[in-house]
């Protein structure tokens, strides 16, 4: 684990007392990683059988403290038709005890808070949320489309409202195509 002499480190850790490190750290999170893939396909292939449900079931069967695995969640909460539960699955994702954005925040992360926002009649949390991520990546173009597609199907008089940040949804702007995205 160490590019210096042999023995080096595990003299060093001692010194400060802390445990070794095994030699074969570098496997295990590697086999750690090929676990997570191979989780993460099964959960894709669930939601996309329609059985977002079951998906859930096998995230939270495992660490639910990775940030990779609470995206999946989120989006199957999406998928499930879920919006409010997949708000509080990104929210502590992407912002956690504070208000702001976590440091290192993945963009999708944010894109698909964005998009469970949405579905859940937030519409103004949602545009918040977008400006935070590039306009071009998918899941905000997906978002983005969407509502001018509702924008567009208002009046005159509720579009001067909407400005004014005076008028809201009725009810949840549908998305074309699945909600969330994985990767």
């Amino acid at each position: 684990c160490n590019s210096m002499q042999p023995g080096f480190l595990a003299r060093r850790l001692r010194a400060l007392r802390v445990c070794a490190i095994p030699v074969e750290c570098k496997v295990m999170k590697k086999s750690e990683s090929a676990g997570r893939e191979q989780l993460l396909q099964r959960v894709r292939a669930l939601v996309e059988q329609g059985k977002a449900d079951e998906a859930l079931k096998l995230i939270k069967s495992v660490d639910g403290t990775d940030p990779v695995l609470m995206n999946a969640a989120g989006v199957c909460y999406l998928r499930a038709g879920r919006p409010a539960k997949a708000v509080e699955v990104f929210h502590r994702l992407c912002v956690g005890d504070g208000v702001g954005l976590r440091a290192g925040v993945s963009p999708l992360h944010v894109a698909n808070f964005a998009a469970a926002l949405l579905l859940s009649g937030n519409l103004n949390g949602c545009r918040h949320k977008l400006r935070l991520v590039d306009r071009s990546h998918p899941v905000a173009v997906q978002l983005h489309s969407a509502i001018a597609r509702w924008e567009g199907s208002l009046g005159a008089w509720q579009r001067v409202l909407l400005r004014l940040g005076m008028f809201e949804p009725e009810r949840p702007i549908g998305l074309d195509g699945p909600a969330g995205a994985f990767v």
